[in-house]
C-alpha cells in the first residue's frame, strides 16, 4: 500500500534518483514515475546532500551496479529490497546503502546490511564471505562497515523467533 511521502522520504527518493542519473543508471523509476516526484521548492538540504556526496570518495568510484532489486527467501520468508550501490573490490564486492540522515543507526540496523549482503551473494553466486556491506551517511561523509554482520544461519534464527 503506498504511503504519503514526507519531506525526508521525498528528499531521500530524490537523492537516490539523482545518484542514478549521476551514473546514468536508470533503474529506480520508469518515465511515468517522474511525474509523481515533484521537486520540493528550493530544497537546499537536497543540494547539500549532492555536494557532500560529490566530495566523498564514493563519487570517484564507478559502481558495478546501482539500485539493484532483489528477492530472496530466508527461513521460508520472501524478502524483497533494493541495494543502492555495489562496488567491485579486490576480493569480491561491497554493497552500499546510502543514508541521507546523519543519525547513525544502531546495531539492529545491521540486519539490513546482512540481508543485502546475502542477497547479493546469491544473485552473483559467490560466497557470502566475498561480499562486504556498509552504510554511508552522506551528510557526515562517514562509511560504517559493520564487521559483525549476521550469517545466513543467524538471519534464519532471527526470523524464526
Amino acid at each position: 500500500m503506498p504511503r504519503a511521502m514526507d519531506e525526508f522520504s521525498h528528499r531521500g527518493t530524490a537523492f537516490h534518483l539523482w545518484i542514478e542519473g549521476h551514473f546514468n543508471a536508470k533503474t529506480l523509476f520508469d518515465d511515468e514515475d517522474f511525474d509523481t516526484l515533484t521537486p520540493l521548492a528550493d530544497d537546499q538540504k537536497l543540494e547539500d546532500l549532492k555536494a557532500k556526496w560529490l566530495a566523498s570518495d564514493w563519487a570517484k568510484l564507478q559502481p558495478y551496479a546501482v539500485e539493484v532489486p532483489f528477492e530472496t527467501v530466508i527461513a521460508g520468508i520472501l524478502v524483497r529490497g533494493r541495494i543502492d550501490a555495489v562496488y567491485k573490490t579486490d576480493n569480491g564486492f561491497e554493497v552500499i546503502d546510502w543514508k541521507t540522515g546523519s543519525k547513525e543507526l544502531g546495531k539492529s540496523a545491521a540486519v539490513q546490511l546482512a540481508v543485502y549482503r546475502l542477497a547479493w551473494a546469491k544473485l552473483q553466486a559467490v560466497p557470502v564471505e566475498k561480499v562486504l556491506a556498509a552504510f554511508h551517511y552522506v551528510p557526515i561523509d562517514k562509511t560504517d562497515r559493520r564487521a559483525d554482520l549476521l550469517t545466513e544461519e543467524q538471519l534464519v534464527g532471527l526470523l524464526k523467533l
